[in-house]
């Protein structure tokens, strides 16, 4: 199985201290985003030696003993939370609009 998915499946389905997946991303200048959901690394423009990296970092951390590592809880959705939905709203600049607008052409050829 590739890497890249098991590594992206384990950051989707599990919870647990980003502190040493950061090491790797700073340690190798990996352009990233975040927000109030997490960090956002696009594992497909990394090279294998960076994946390789963080996939034995991974398995280290799933592998140490309860003592030295508490594994994390899989994310399980809280019944009580209410979710509060808002709208974004977006800045088009002229250009923005104007493709938008050709995007909705149809091109018979």
């Amino acid at each position: 199985m590739d890497k890249r998915y098991i590594i992206s499946s384990f950051f989707n389905n599990n919870e647990f201290n980003v502190n040493d997946i950061m090491q790797i991303i700073i340690e190798h200048k990996i352009e990233y985003s975040s927000n109030s959901n997490g960090l956002f690394v696009n594992l497909s423009l990394l090279e294998d030696t960076i994946i390789d990296k963080i996939y034995d970092k991974l398995q280290v951390l799933t592998t140490k003993k309860e003592e030295e590592y508490i594994p994390s809880k899989t994310k399980q959705p809280n019944p009580k939370r209410k979710v509060k939905k808002c709208k974004d709203t977006l800045s088009l600049t002229e250009i923005d609009k104007l493709v938008l607008s050709l995007s909705s052409y149809t091109l018979t050829i």
